[in-house]
């Protein structure tokens, strides 16, 4: 859980009795609330919740493939908060948060390529307080928090690549279908160098390629000049088609 945030006074039972009734390795609480309210507020101005039509419980099945495939199309929240988890499979499974900036998504992954049973419940245990001036959502302003973002970003992009490709390749299914381990190693990278780019939008290529080299050369070796080069490279080529793809909805109008 976030440290200011709520569980529901029946939460942690619904979850438990949600568990006892599948057995299940993993509960999935499908939805969650909202609060903006402060003090004795908080509870008085819950928001969301379960929608009144979905009151079925489903199973996430143990086939890898279909898994993959619905992590790739975003099926998956990827919130650890939402999730009630057999400790007894963590403990045999060995899946742990990688102690890197944004870990939630890195676990949820794993959990989900080593858990048995997982059911995704119509349940709403949790309430996300609403902070309009929390860090996650406070944007950089400086270039010196800019690059600050950036490093930490760039630190668990590699770190967690090299992870999540050794996690992958120690399970038997992903080293006989290296098509699903491929797409799921690419949609993490095209998530984070998303992320990155969207950081580095605004600064010259020639400073992200100098962040790069000067913060990254423990992890990025020989070839650090060339991986520098072509990750400023492509933030260049980015803001090109942007421009582009401008000026043909221009002529469109």
């Amino acid at each position: 859980m976030d440290a200011d945030d709520a569980l529901t006074k029946t939460g942690l039972e619904e979850m438990f009795n949600a568990a006892e009734k599948f057995q299940a390795d993993v509960i999935y609480c499908k939805y969650n609330f909202t609060s903006d309210g402060v003090g004795k507020n908080f509870f008085k101005k819950l928001k969301g919740g379960v929608p009144k039509n979905d009151k079925q419980a489903v199973t996430v099945t143990e086939d890898l493939a279909v898994r993959a495939d619905a992590w790739i199309r975003l099926q998956f929240r990827v919130e650890p908060w939402l999730k009630l988890v057999r400790r007894d499979f963590l403990v045999e499974s060995g899946v742990k948060f990688l102690p890197v900036f944004q870990d939630d998504s890195i676990w949820t992954l794993e959990v989900l390529c080593t858990a048995k049973k997982v059911f995704a419940v119509p349940l709403s245990c949790y309430i996300y307080r609403l902070i309009p001036d929390s860090f996650s959502k406070v944007q950089a302003k400086s270039q010196a928090d800019i690059v600050k973002n950036i490093r930490r970003k760039m630190e668990r992009t590699i770190r967690a690549l090299k992870h999540l490709d050794e996690f992958l390749g120690k399970i038997d299914f992903f080293q006989e279908h290296a098509n699903h381990r491929y797409a799921l190693i690419a949609n993490f990278m095209t998530i984070d160098l998303n992320w990155l780019q969207n950081e580095c939008f605004n600064l010259q290529p020639h400073i992200v390629q100098e962040i790069c080299q000067k913060e990254f050369a423990p992890y990025l070796g020989e070839h650090g000049a060339l991986i520098s080069h072509l990750f400023s490279r492509s933030i260049l080529l980015t803001r090109e088609l942007i421009v582009a793809q401008q000026k043909i909805r221009s002529l469109d109008h």
